[in-house]
């Protein structure tokens, strides 16, 4: 594959959308000389062969490429082993990263996991000791618009307060390492049509047709109808949950401030002074207190506790 197809005009904007998600991860040029190499973190590339992954390697390689310094460029593809296909996705992905000139990594696990979170978990895990073994600082994921509506719709489904609409961020802290997902604001669709514009392979995931999952039945039963009735519907969904997450964030530093003075240091909630406030703020604050006791709080358990305080 040559990354060099990607038309230069797109390149140009998804490269400033990768430097803009290092500088909000803190990261920032390493020389004060205008003149000099800018060096580029070392990163590693979470590969899974699909689209948005090849899409994501194509454009970093580039960067890298471009650069002089594909060496700080790794890529890892984590095998969960429950595909027939598994171990041939897995071949794809370690010729398309040697071919560009990446270093390589490939982690293979039991096969024993089918939940999608438990998957997910241990392929993060494994895209974390990668980083640590090579003292890489930064993963970086193909996640994507569709992807960020999709997460929204499941939690919203399953029964979310308003700190689930959070989303997913771009960039998020893991310990050692921060993981970066610098196109979030794209469309799976328009990855697709790009990577086809380009001439670019990658293969497709069979399992993504197994609607027993979830996320899966959300993919191809829901949203595809969804997007076809209202067309801007992913942009405004996006939009609307945006909105929330900035006016959850206010909320949250106020109930911070709150706690300090409604909950003592014993864990004690002062009931004379949580009486005196909203109910939306008397939620948020129980479900600070339940979590300083070390209880996993969701709007059902809640909501009875503020029945059973009134």
């Amino acid at each position: 594959m040559d990354q060099n197809q990607l038309s230069l005009p797109l390149f140009a904007t998804l490269a400033q959308d990768y430097f803009n998600c290092l500088a909000s991860a803190g990261w920032s040029v390493e020389s004060n000389d205008a003149n000099a190499t800018r060096m580029l973190p070392p990163c590693l590339v979470a590969l899974s062969g699909g689209a948005d992954s090849v899409f994501l390697l194509s454009v970093l390689s580039k960067i890298y490429t471009m650069a002089n310094q594909a060496e700080r460029l790794a890529v890892c593809h984590v095998n969960h082993n429950v595909r027939q296909a598994a171990f041939a996705d897995a071949a794809f992905c370690g010729s398309l990263a040697r071919s560009l000139g990446h270093r390589y990594e490939e982690r293979c696990l039991t096969g024993q996991s089918r939940d999608e979170a438990q998957m997910r978990e241990e392929r993060y895990q494994s895209l974390k000791a990668v980083c640590e073994q090579l003292a890489i600082p930064y993963i970086v994921t193909a996640h994507h618009l569709d992807d960020q509506v999709e997460t929204f719709i499941f939690r919203l489904v399953r029964g979310m307060s308003a700190a689930g609409t959070s989303g997913i961020k771009a960039v998020l802290p893991l310990g050692s390492v921060t993981l970066l997902r610098p196109f979030l604001h794209l469309r799976h669709s328009f990855i697709v049509e790009s990577l086809s514009a380009a001439a670019i392979a990658f293969v497709e995931d069979e399992s993504n047709s197994d609607t027993s999952y979830a996320r899966n039945y959300l993919r191809a039963e829901i949203l595809p109808g969804l997007s076809a009735r209202f067309n801007q519907a992913f942009n405004n969904i996006e939009h609307f949950r945006a909105l929330v997450d900035l006016d959850q964030s206010f909320i949250a530093e106020h109930v911070q401030k709150l706690s300090e003075s409604v909950i003592d240091t014993s864990g004690a909630l002062d009931l004379s002074c949580f009486e005196q406030l909203h109910q939306s703020l008397q939620g948020r604050l129980l479900v600070a207190w339940l979590k300083r006791a070390g209880v996993a709080a969701d709007y059902i358990l809640v909501e009875r506790l503020q029945r059973m305080l009134k």
